[in-house]
């Protein structure tokens, strides 16, 4: 049954030319990479994209981010690309899966955050809140900054195996943002659920944000299901 061509959003092409450079052999093991400006100018993405192709990297074990010191090739096996959790969880999750996941990790995320969230997490959230506005119109880049919005509240929480937890699902995460951002007017109603997150973080309300990324998760469900349905 034929279905519809996905999308390659600016994240996907980013991770894929810079796995393609470690296969081949041109960035081998113990390579230091491009800075991240550098990498932006070569590719011409933005920073967020190249940002979250990077961690979709360090998550499969091929990259790995050395505090104040850049980011380096690791020595991988053959393993490392075949991560048989991850494989069981791209093939075999539903929507419920999903969601019930989501909403164990991420609302505990922001319970935490409330508590922990810095000055400099809420810097960055408002920095990625501004960018998820500039790109409503075009999705590659905001596919990649709703992303990081996620992942930087997971780091707002200070609980770093919830970071991990998170990161390890990013590539399911980011296919879930691509497809629930395809009906009309839903990266402006997700860009709104986004900033009450914020907003309620901001204003330490655990159970405002609470209710908020609730709120959120079941448009998610909502709009997922809506997807499905229309492309089958």
């Amino acid at each position: 049954m034929l279905q519809k061509i996905k999308k390659e959003t600016a994240v996907d092409k980013v991770a894929k030319q810079l796995r393609s450079l470690i296969e081949s052999g041109e960035y081998k093991p113990g390579d230091k990479l491009p800075s991240e400006r550098a990498l932006c100018e070569m590719m011409a993405v933005s920073r967020i994209a190249v940002r979250e192709a990077i961690r979709d990297l360090v998550a499969k074990n091929l990259l790995e981010v050395r505090a104040g010191n850049g980011t380096y090739v690791k020595s991988v096996t053959a393993s490392d690309f075949m991560d048989p959790l991850m494989i069981k969880l791209i093939n075999g999750y539903t929507v419920r899966d999903l969601i019930e996941f989501r909403d164990m990790i991420e609302v505990s995320c922001c319970r935490l955050a409330v508590q922990r969230a810095t000055q400099d997490d809420l810097d960055s959230l408002w920095q990625i809140l501004k960018s998820m506005k500039e790109q409503l119109k075009e999705h590659n880049d905001y596919f990649a900054a709703d992303l990081e919005f996620h992942s930087r509240i997971a780091k707002a929480s200070g609980n770093n195996i919830l970071v991990l937890v998170l990161n390890r699902v990013g590539d399911i995460i980011r296919e879930v943002i691509r497809e629930t951002s395809q009906g009309p007017g839903a990266t402006k109603r997700a860009y709104q659920l986004h900033y009450d997150i914020y907003d309620n973080l901001v204003h330490r309300d655990e159970n405002g944000i609470v209710l908020a990324m609730k709120k959120h998760l079941e448009w998610v469900k909502i709009d997922l299901l809506n997807y499905h349905h229309t492309v089958k």
